[in-house]
């Protein structure tokens, strides 16, 4: 059996913990996180914005862009290209096949 570089262990690991991130950036941002922030309406003490804008949209804005920066970290740092596990860099991206059709 092959040993994994720790390269890939470690972007294995982050690209884990990114996907529950984003599970969690999807409940919390559309489904039941609203619960947490929705206003009663029956409250006259409650506020219905915050930042000039209504609460439930700003919650889901910022899980919104929570969800993009996950998307951003694992596209710099997990959706590498590799070649039998080994994460190509400069020196070695024209091996790769995709790299090498563009010339």
């Amino acid at each position: 059996m092959t040993a994994v570089p720790d390269a890939v262990r470690r972007r294995r690991k982050l690209g884990a913990l990114l996907t529950c991130l984003f599970l969690l950036a999807m409940v919390m941002g559309s489904g039941p996180g609203l619960r947490l922030v929705n206003p009663d309406p029956g409250d006259a003490a409650t506020a219905f914005t915050l930042w000039g804008l209504p609460k439930l949209y700003v919650w889901g804005l910022l899980w919104y862009a929570a969800q993009l920066a996950v998307i951003v970290v694992a596209y710099f740092k997990v959706w590498r290209p590799s070649k039998n596990g080994v994460p190509l860099d400069s020196a070695n991206l024209a091996d790769h096949p995709i790299e090498a059709d563009r010339d």
